[in-house]
C-alpha cells in the first residue's frame, strides 16, 4: 500500500512539474514571440520609411527627367524654327531619344552643295599692253587680210587707224592707244616696214606682245634643239602638243596666289597665255592640225634691241650653232634695252648721250674681250644657200601686189647677189659652204651690217611719246586749269 502511494505521489508530483515545465516553456514562447513581433514592426516601420523616401526620389526624378524632355523638345522647336524661319534645309542628323537632344555632326542626311565655280581669269590692261584677247582679235583681222603675214604698208596704217578711230567700245586696243595719230600710226608703221612697201604683221604682233622674256641666244639654240629632238620625222614642223611638251626658253608656271574668297577670279597667267598665242601666231593655220614651222618662229625671236647682235643671232638659229663675230663692224644703233623699259628722251638728252657712251663702250669690251676668246676651229660649220635665204627673208620683194590678190608672190631681192657669193667662193653648183668664209665676203658683211630687220622696234617709245603728249595739252586746256583753280 505504501508502495502505492508512493507511486502515485511520484506520478502526482511528475504532472505538477510536467505542469509547471510547460508554464515555464510557455511564458518563454511568448516572450520570444514578443521580440520576433517588436522586431518585425521595427523592420516594418524602417521599410516603410525607405519606401517613402524612394517615392519621393523617384517623384523628383520623374519630375526632373519630364524637365528634360521638355527642355529637348524647346531646343528641337527653336532649331526647326531657325531653319523655318532662314529657309534651309537641316543637314545634319537631329537625334531626340527621351531626354537626349543633340545634332550629330558626324552623319548628313544629304550631300554638301558643290562649291561655287570660281570665275574664268580675266586679264587687265596695263601700261598699254595688248591683252592676249587683243592681240588674237589683231590675228585674225591680219591673217584674213595678207595670210603670208606680209601686208602693205598703208593698208597696214589704215587697219589700225580704223581700229583707234572707229574703237566705239570694242575694245581691240588698250586705251593708251586711242591717243596715237596718224603720224603715230605711221612712224610705227615705217618701224616695221619691209622694203619701203610691206609690213610683216607677225612681227609687229609679236613686238606688240611685249613684255615677254627676250631669250638669250644659247637659250634660242637649246629650244631649237629640244623643237628639232620632238619633231621625229625631221619635217621642220611640229604640232601644238610637240611644242607644248619641248617649251620655250620660258614657262608659264608662275607663283600664283590663290584668292581666299571663291568667288574671286585666279589672277591671269599672262606667259602660259602668251605661248599658245605665239604658236597660233606662227603656225600654219592651213593645216590640220596646224604645223608650226620652228626654225622659222624662233628666226623672229632671234630679233634683238642691238642690229648686228640680231643678224648675228639669226644666223646661228638657221645653222643651230653658235656663230662667232670674226669682224669688228660699226654698231648701227646704241639702244641696247629692252622694249617695254625704253622712255622718250627728249626731256634728259645729255643724261641719254652719256648713258649711250658708256653703254658702247662696255658692248665695245665685251665683243673685243669675245673676239679673243674666239677658238680656231670656229664657225666651220656649213650654211646653204637656202638656209641663208630663209634668214634674209625680209628681203622678199612682192611681185603680184594687186589688193585683191589674197596670196602674194615674193622673191628674194637678195638671191641674185647670194648666188653670186657662192660662186665667187668656189661654189659653183651653189653646195653649202663654211660659215667663216662667207663672213668673209665684203658683200656678206655689208649686208649683216646694214640689214636692220632682226632689231626690235621701239613702239612703246612712240606710246609714252604720245601719252607725254595729250598729258601736255590736258595741263594746257582751260578746263583743267579751272579745275585746279577750284
Amino acid at each position: 500500500m505504501a508502495e502505492m502511494e508512493r507511486k502515485n505521489e511520484l506520478k502526482l508530483k511528475i504532472k505538477e512539474e510536467h505542469l509547471a515545465a510547460l508554464q515555464t516553456e510557455e511564458q518563454a514562447t511568448q516572450f520570444r514571440l514578443e521580440l520576433i513581433k517588436s522586431k518585425a514592426l521595427s523592420i516594418l516601420e524602417d521599410l516603410v520609411t525607405k519606401v517613402i523616401e524612394v517615392y519621393r526620389f523617384m517623384e523628383k526624378w520623374l519630375g526632373k527627367r519630364y524637365l528634360n524632355e521638355m527642355a529637348s523638345i524647346q531646343k528641337l522647336t527653336e532649331v526647326a524654327r531657325y531653319h523655318i524661319e532662314t529657309a534651309t534645309k537641316i543637314q545634319n542628323e537631329i537625334y531626340l531619344s527621351q531626354e537626349d537632344f543633340y545634332i550629330n555632326g558626324d552623319i548628313k542626311v544629304f550631300p554638301d552643295p558643290p562649291p561655287p565655280t570660281r570665275p574664268p581669269p580675266v586679264e587687265k590692261e596695263e601700261n598699254g599692253t595688248l591683252t592676249i584677247e587683243q592681240l588674237d582679235n589683231l590675228r585674225d583681222q591680219f591673217l584674213d587680210m595678207a595670210p603670208k603675214g606680209i601686208i602693205g604698208n598703208k593698208a597696214f596704217t589704215d587697219i589700225l587707224l580704223d581700229l583707234v578711230t572707229l574703237n566705239l567700245g570694242t575694245n581691240n586696243l588698250p586705251s593708251s592707244w586711242m591717243h596715237l595719230t596718224q603720224l603715230d600710226l605711221q612712224e610705227i608703221t615705217s618701224l616695221l616696214t619691209v622694203n619701203t612697201e610691206f609690213v610683216d604683221w607677225r612681227k609687229f604682233l609679236m613686238v606688240a606682245a611685249m613684255p615677254w622674256p627676250i631669250p638669250l641666244e644659247e637659250e634660242l639654240l637649246e629650244t631649237l634643239q629640244r623643237f628639232k629632238a620632238t619633231d621625229e620625222a625631221q619635217t621642220g614642223t611640229i604640232t601644238f602638243e610637240q611644242y607644248k611638251q619641248a617649251g620655250l626658253w620660258f614657262s608659264g608656271d608662275e607663283d600664283i596666289k590663290i584668292p581666299e574668297n571663291p568667288l574671286e577670279p585666279l589672277p591671269f597667267n599672262r606667259q602660259e597665255h602668251l605661248i599658245e598665242f605665239f604658236f597660233r601666231l606662227f603656225a600654219d593655220s592651213e593645216k590640220d592640225p596646224p604645223q608650226l614651222d620652228y626654225t622659222q618662229m624662233l628666226l623672229y625671236f632671234a630679233c634683238h634691241p642691238d642690229t648686228l647682235e640680231g643678224v648675228y643671232r639669226a644666223l646661228s638659229v638657221a645653222v643651230g650653232t653658235h656663230i662667232f663675230r670674226q669682224v669688228e663692224t660699226p654698231m648701227l644703233t646704241a639702244e641696247k634695252t629692252s622694249i617695254s623699259s625704253v622712255s622718250p628722251n627728249e626731256e634728259f638728252p645729255e643724261a641719254e648721250e652719256n648713258s649711250t657712251r658708256e653703254e658702247l663702250k662696255e658692248e665695245k669690251d665685251e665683243r673685243d674681250q669675245k673676239e679673243e676668246e674666239i677658238p680656231e676651229n670656229a664657225n666651220t660649220e656649213k650654211i646653204s644657200m637656202e638656209t641663208l635665204l630663209k634668214v634674209f627673208g625680209g628681203g622678199n620683194e612682192v611681185l603680184d601686189a594687186n589688193r585683191f590678190a589674197s596670196y602674194l608672190k615674193t622673191e628674194n631681192i637678195y638671191s641674185e647677189n647670194l648666188i653670186k657669193t657662192f660662186q665667187d667662193l668656189g661654189a659653183k653648183n651653189l653646195e653649202p659652204i663654211e660659215v667663216n668664209i662667207l663672213l668673209k665676203h665684203p658683200y656678206i658683211q655689208d649686208l649683216i651690217t646694214n640689214y636692220v630687220d632682226y632689231k626690235i622696234p621701239d613702239i612703246k617709245m612712240i606710246l609714252q611719246r604720245s601719252e607725254h603728249a595729250q598729258g601736255s595739252d590736258g595741263e594746257r586746256s582751260p578746263s583743267r586749269l579751272t579745275d585746279e583753280k577750284k
